[in-house]
């Protein structure tokens, strides 16, 4: 009975917000008829920052319905169970298992990494910005939305670094404060790009009902 009544309030979810997508832009989202070149680039790079942000455990994976569901069937405490056993970034990059400096270079390297991947998102997004004619009017709230998410991701996985630092104190960390000005500055331009695109849709969606 009780996951009858979970696959119930699943599909009611689903069924209000598109599986719970929630985004605070003002009118509805214009219907995608086709997917531009554009878009295609900007949902590939959504997707392979989330992909490997979770698996290299920048940021914890969002199970969504499934956490709800967990605690209706089983109880808070299996929320709790679940998470026990989900490796953390410290843990991943060895913190209490390697030397310092090792540690530092290892991230380091990850926070390089996360500013290509978030470039290359930007630079997706951007893109949608110089396409004019049908391909841009046909740009959706989901990829803007999509874009928001995973900016908020970005800035999870800028304090999931933010968050070591102090635990490798004593080893020389040069390299790694380079790393993180680079992401910061990659997260500001993200932030930018996400004002412009909100701006644009919310512009055309104006003109659209004038």
């Amino acid at each position: 009975m009780l996951k009858s009544s979970i696959i119930v309030i699943f599909a009611a979810v689903c069924g209000l917000g598109g599986c719970a997508t929630v985004s605070v832009l003002p009118g509805a989202g214009v219907v995608e008829t086709s997917v531009s070149v554009q878009q295609s680039a900007l949902r590939d790079a959504v997707a392979e920052f989330t992909k490997v942000s979770v698996e290299r455990h920048w940021i914890a994976e969002d199970r969504g319905f499934m956490r709800f569901a967990r605690v209706l069937a089983h109880g808070e405490s299996a929320i709790i169970a679940g998470e026990a056993v989900e490796e953390t970034y410290s843990e991943t990059i060895g913190i209490g298992q390697r030397n310092a400096g090792s540690i530092a270079l290892s991230l380091s390297a990850d926070v390089n990494d996360a500013s290509t991947l978030l470039a290359a998102l930007s630079q997706a997004a951007q893109a949608l910005l110089t396409v004019d004619g049908v391909e841009r009017t046909i740009t959706t709230r989901t990829d803007l939305v999509s874009f928001e998410r995973t900016l908020v991701q970005a800035q999870k996985v800028r304090r999931t670094f933010a968050h070591v630092l102090p635990q490798i104190d004593g080893a020389d960390t040069a390299s790694v404060d380079v790393a993180m000005v680079k992401f910061d500055r990659q997260v500001d331009r993200a932030r930018q790009i996400a004002d412009r695109l909100a701006r644009d849709y919310i512009n055309r969606d104006v003109q659209a009902v004038s």
